[in-house]
């Protein structure tokens, strides 16, 4: 076999092993192609695949981390793996929501980037039950998981059957925008007596408001009100608030009494004021808007929550509480055992003296000692000692 041969068949084993090991480490890359992550032998030759994950850069949805399903979620064409991600949405209490009563929809979202996300915009609708709530996250942390909680309201005259929500974010990254949507079912059930011809009692005029808000207890919060006249002439409201003694106070700016142009929209502020007797939780506050002798009623809802570390505010409380009657017990046993030890002491006084630390019998006194007779001698005469 000659030279040519043998050089045939050597080329031909690295063309075998090449194609066996399309995956190269990139540290054995030339011709430009970067040092770190690896690379895809193709027929074009070798692509930068810099997570190794056996997709192309050019092909791949999350460049930076391995994640060889290419799982898109949301189909925005970024990989779960590296992006701002839903991975629950939970009604509470439940699917099925009564006519006119408060429900929350809970979206937990989870930022799987590698950098910070600021201003992301999350938004919950449903425009045939007029639902369109937004709030704003100012900044999320890469790898941060974050809780949105919407307090919502299904109408007092929905027609009960299924429902669908409409849930979305965006937020911008440089000079692109970036939406996610998702859908979640539910159903709205029938309330008796919700829904009467006198539902809406004020014809041709809309209120709006938000359906619910939290508050600290303690603290005070502000719902903004719009009432659109759509009469053909001026129309005087008057506003009012009931069942507000149970939470605390309320006040209306700049005034509860209003008068709106025909075809024209006013804005008022509700300032609610909780004490520290508002029950905690959900509580549902009516909103009256009466106008020449009609009056119409907008529930609102009102979830007041606990300050943070009331908790252990209330721990350190009790603590102290028993440790004060500890320390209040133990003054009454010592002030006892002193005024039983001076009462024994009292006694111990009052007893006659010991003999040879022995007490007579019979607790009589010891007889006194009688003195010696001098001694005498035979004929009777006292014998002198000197």
């Amino acid at each position: 076999m000659g030279v040519t041969s043998h050089f045939r068949t050597a080329v031909l084993a690295l063309v075998i092993i090449a194609l066996l090991l399309p995956a190269v480490h990139a540290d054995q890359m030339q011709n430009g192609l970067p040092v770190n992550g690896c690379a895809i032998q193709t027929p074009n030759g070798l692509v930068q695949d810099r997570d190794c994950d056996g997709i192309p850069d050019f092909q791949d949805n999350c460049v930076s981390i391995p994640n060889s399903d290419q799982t898109d979620s949301n189909h925005n064409g970024i990989g779960d793996a590296c992006d701002l991600l839903v991975t629950q949405i939970l009604l509470d209490p439940g699917t099925q929501v009564k006519q006119g009563s408060f429900f929350t929809v809970r979206v937990q979202l989870i930022n799987n980037k590698a950098y910070a996300l600021n201003d992301v915009q999350a938004r919950i609708r449903n425009v045939g039950l007029n639902i369109d709530v937004s709030t704003f996250i100012p900044t999320l942390q890469p790898g941060e998981q974050r809780n949105i909680d919407f307090v919502l309201k299904a109408p007092g005259c929905a027609t009960p059957g299924n429902y669908e929500l409409t849930f979305s974010t965006d937020h911008i990254e440089g000079s692109r925008t970036f939406t996610q949507t998702l859908y979640q079912q539910f159903a709205i059930v029938s309330q008796p007596g919700m829904c009467t011809p006198n539902a809406t009692a004020l014809d041709n005029t809309k209120i709006d408001t938000l359906t619910g808000q939290d508050v600290i207890l303690g603290e005070s919060v502000v719902y903004p009100i719009t009432i659109t006249n759509l009469n053909g002439e001026a129309k005087t409201y008057r506003l009012g608030l009931d069942d507000i003694n149970a939470i605390g106070s309320y006040r209306i700016d700049p005034v509860s009494t209003i008068t709106v142009p025909a075809g024209k929209t006013q804005s008022l502020y509700l300032y609610v004021q909780t004490e520290q007797f508002a029950p905690l939780g959900r509580n549902t506050l009516h909103l009256t808007v009466e106008s020449d002798g009609d009056v119409q009623s907008t529930d609102i809802g009102l979830r007041v929550i606990e300050p943070v570390g009331a908790s252990l505010q209330k721990i350190l409380t009790t603590v102290f509480q028993l440790a004060l009657i500890i320390i209040v017990l133990g003054l009454i046993v010592a002030a006892a055992v002193v005024a039983y030890k001076k009462l024994n002491h009292d006694e111990h006084d009052d007893k006659p003296p010991k003999k040879n630390g022995k007490r007579p019998k019979g607790g009589q006194p010891p007889k006194a000692e009688r003195p010696k007779a001098e001694p005498v001698n035979e004929e009777g005469e006292f014998q002198s000692y000197y």
